[in-house]
């Protein structure tokens, strides 16, 4: 065929053969560039095997538009032979590669994540690869990685309980009980005969990863009946046995993949390829080192808000000294590799024995003492201080904040000593270690017992602590007892929920520290921080002092960032919410990248709608502090406000991997599922959160899930559920109108709608660009008769185009409140062109009864 022309593309030369077809070099005069052509054999047009597996690879890869997968230009047939035009690549493919020579950790894992993010793609729009292996993986001149050959693809629909995308995609099946793959990289699934998923692709990335660090395969025989039975049974030699160094957690991370049960692998792709790229970021290449252990596990949750987490502020000191003081420490209980710790206020000494001022100061302290602690071990030790469990209680906070251990102490003041600590774990609540603490012979009170209360938790923590880090805990330290007692003190009372008069006092306490050592900038910090908490109380002078001690604390730690923390708390506590974003910005650029701080950052830009920026701050925290389930959360609850459901989900299922006992993230999964119309899925999910806990969100999604199933005097029970806890929102009391509104019962519905508007008004003057709240109140006074307030709120939320499909559907609904049938079907069109799933509007009281939306319904539900 050299020389011969294939539609206009002039064959050159060519490139290979295969059963697959025979693969040609062309050129392409149009465009002035060259192409690969693969054309099918002659002799295989009769063959409906070889032809339909051609034409699957056609449709899958041209189905995919990603850096990662070979890229399709052109289709069609040649004299009756069908054939594919694709980019040409220069290069060879990952098993030529590994002939060659071996790979290098680092070099296996920067391959392994382009993989991945090329078969998440392809997972996000249905299509499972069936075949992966280095002779279908082809590494450009430059580095780049291609996925080749789709030929077995499986084209599927949107299952439920899958990660998929929402797209219908036309489905091809082989014939039941047909194993289809390559032996050694085939899911155990795949060899019973099962069908594959999206876990069978990543059983077989595990395999191919496993084989670019150990520079064998991972299931290997003299015969094929014993590579089955090795897949079937036996888990691979770990790398070790070949002298091969590979970080720990890529070797845990490789074998979750290569789980036998598809459950306790990676739940998706995307999942996967961030735990890749946080072992490529924090891994030492150069030897092994303790890291994080991920425990697989099956889970559901969902997702209508970030975890509970606010501004949490670190504050640093000045000081050294006291590292040999009275302390020990025994037990000999192996801890887990992950070393990640909630410290509950220390018991006091009174009567009652419940903790004080003075012991929740001392928590307070030692959590910030672990930051550097955190940076020095890499992100497998991190501690969150007690603020959240003087809020909600111990037991919920430990759930919430997915931790594994608990840090108990008491505190004797008359000894100024800490007679007891113990490292708890937080599920089991087995005592772990066990240590104790003094001021030291010879050393200052309180100022003693901080620096040996750090050295003794390093110490149960299995944590040698560096100079560097000493340094900076000894640097928390005020330099005479008076000073270092107030300030404990004061950062007891700041803690948690403080009234106005423990913020006052803590104000006193503050003072007195920085009349006894004016440099100690923590103190300042601290002391802004309270005037930032005394901000609701309307004091006018509060922030004009909480600005002179930031000031203050800025001009002696220039380039801390804990400084700025403590300036957006005041700004965002004065309404200036962009200053607030911006004294963050500063804070994320000051000295070394910390979760805590990007955690903040992220949570910011969410609240002000910068979204893009939301996600690539929070995933820069989640590579700091891997196993924090929280800021999966939080990530999952930017991809939710974005319509991304299938992302949200697979983000809240990755932190109830971490937190198994979280509720909120059991409530959240409910409320995405309910966004698909999965609506068993959700109330399944519900049923399991209110299981744990009772909790608004729970109560509040059934109601939803009731009222969609016109089940209005259910709903009714169901908000209401939620509003004895105590927690309504607006969107609550506005739902919970909507029920009464239906049920005929128009005194309530008037006066709980009216309640909604009023406590949405609030939320205006922190969020007053916010779209979908301006649609959601728009449609409370759609019910409520008030027509040019909605119309009015409906002109400003559609001013800038949003590609949500949810937003584009309520905003039709509201036309339809307001008789605006012509522009409702306008809305209610584009929303479904847009994803929306039409069992959504089947949902609706006010559109399922209108022909026209039926007959909408119909055409995108392919009825």
């Amino acid at each position: 065929m050299i020389g011969e022309a294939i539609s206009h593309y002039r064959i050159v030369a060519k490139i290979g053969a295969g059963g697959m077809g025979e693969v040609y070099r062309a050129h392409d005069p149009r465009l002035d560039r060259d192409v690969a052509i693969k054309v099918l054999p002659q002799a295989a047009t009769d063959d409906p095997t070889r032809l339909g597996r051609f034409e699957r690879e056609a449709r899958a890869t041209g189905a995919l538009n990603h850096p990662n997968v070979l890229a399709i230009h052109d289709v069609g047939q040649h004299r009756g032979v069908p054939y594919i035009v694709t980019e040409l690549l220069e290069g060879g493919t990952l098993r030529q590669r590994l002939r060659e020579s071996n790979l290098t950790p680092r070099r296996a894992v920067e391959y392994a994540i382009q993989i991945t993010d090329g078969l998440a793609a392809a997972h996000a729009r249905g299509i499972i690869h069936r075949d992966l292996k280095p002779e279908n993986i082809f590494i450009t001149r430059d580095g780049h990685v291609k996925i080749l050959d789709f030929g077995l693809a499986k084209l599927r629909q949107h299952e439920p309980m899958s990660q998929m995308s929402t797209e219908i995609t036309p489905t091809v099946e082989t014939e039941v009980g047909a194993i289809v793959g390559t032996l050694g990289y085939m899911a155990p699934e795949q060899l019973h005969g099962k069908g594959a998923d999206q876990r069978s692709d990543i059983f077989a990335l595990g395999a191919v990863i496993y084989e670019m660090l150990a520079g064998r395969r991972a299931f290997a025989g003299g015969s094929k009946a014993n590579v089955m039975a090795a897949i079937l049974r036996d888990d691979p030699p770990s790398f070790s046995d070949f002298k091969r160094p590979v970080p720990p957690q890529l070797e845990q991370l490789v074998r979750r993949c290569l789980d036998k049960r598809p459950e306790d692998r990676f739940a998706s792709a995307h999942d996967l390829a961030l735990a890749l790229r946080a072992v490529g970021d924090s891994s030492d290449w150069s030897h092994t080192s303790a890291v994080l252990k991920i425990s697989p596990r099956s889970w559901l949750r969902l997702a209508v808000g970030g975890a509970v987490m606010g501004l949490v502020v670190v504050v640093g000191f000045a000081l050294w000294g006291w590292l040999r003081g009275d302390s020990r420490s025994t037990g000999t209980a192996v801890l887990p590799e992950g070393r990640h710790v909630v410290v509950l206020p220390f018991d006091g000494d009174g009567a009652d024995g419940r903790p004080t001022a003075v012991g929740s100061g001392l928590a307070v302290w030692l959590a910030q003492a672990m930051v550097p602690v955190e940076t020095q071990t890499g992100g497998v030790v991190w501690t969150k201080p007690p603020d959240m469990v003087l809020t909600a209680g111990a037991d919920a906070a430990v759930k919430i904040l997915g931790v594994n251990l608990k840090t108990m102490g008491r505190y004797v003041g008359a000894e100024v000593a800490v007679p007891e600590i113990n490292l708890v774990d937080s599920r089991t609540g087995v005592v772990m270690r066990t240590g104790s603490s003094s001021a030291g012979t010879g050393s200052d009170g309180m100022c003693g017992l901080l620096m040996n209360l750090a050295a003794e938790y390093g110490r149960l923590l299995d944590v040698t602590l560096e100079s560097t880090t000493l340094d900076q805990i000894s640097a928390m330290v005020p330099s005479t007892a008076d000073a270092c007692s107030s300030y404990v003190h004061g950062l007891g009372l700041v803690a948690g929920e403080p009234s106005a008069e423990d913020l006052e006092t803590a104000v006193g306490d503050f003072e007195t520290v920085v009349g006894e050592d004016a440099d100690f900038a923590p103190a300042w910090v601290a002391m802004a921080r309270a005037y930032a908490g005394m901000g609701e109380a309307g004091d006018g002078e509060w922030y004009s002092r909480g600005r002179a001690a930031v000031d203050q604390a800025m001009d002696l730690e220039p380039d801390d960032p804990v400084p700025w923390l403590a300036l957006a708390e005041l700004e965002r506590a004065a309404g200036h919410q962009d200053r607030a974003v911006e004294a963050l910005e500063r804070a994320a650029e000051s000295g070394q990248p910390r979760a805590d701080v990007l955690t903040a950052l992220g949570i910011a830009y969410r609240d002000t709608s910068r979204m893009d920026e939301a996600e690539r701050v929070l995933q820069r925290a989640i590579r700091l502090r891997p196993g924090d389930g929280s800021l999966h959360s939080e990530l999952g609850y930017v991809y939710s406000l974005q319509g991304q459901r299938d992302a949200a989900i697979n983000q809240f299922r990755l932190a109830f991997e971490f937190m198994p006992e979280n509720y909120l993230d059991y409530s959240n999964i409910a409320g995405m599922y309910l966004g698909l119309g999965l609506y068993d899925e959700a109330r399944e999910m519900c049923e399991r959160s209110l299981e744990i806990q009772p909790n608004y969100q729970a109560y509040s999604n059934l109601g939803y899930l009731a009222f969609a199933n016109s089940n209005y005097g259910e709903s009714v029970r169901m908000y209401e559920q939620a509003h004895e806890l105590g927690k309504g929102d607006y969107l609550t009391w506005g739902n919970l109108g909507y029920a009464y509104h239906h049920m005929d019962r128009n005194e309530e519905a008037r006066r709980t709608l009216e309640r909604a508007v009023d406590m949405a008004r609030e939320v205006f003057e922190d969020t007053p660009n916010d779209r979908l709240l301006m649609v959601d109140v728009a449609g409370y006074h759609a019910v409520l008769g008030n027509r040019e307030e909605a119309l009015d709120l409906l002109a400003r939320a559609t001013e800038v185009p949003s590609e949500d499909p949810m937003f584009m559907a309520v905003v039709g609904e509201t036309y339809e409140d307001l008789g605006e049938r012509a522009v409702a079907l306008e809305w209610l069109t584009l929303a479904l062109e847009s994803g929306l799933e039409p069992s959504w509007i089947e949902s609706s009281p006010a559109l399922r009864k209108v022909e026209a939306f039926r007959v909408l319904t119909e055409r995108y539900s392919g009825g």
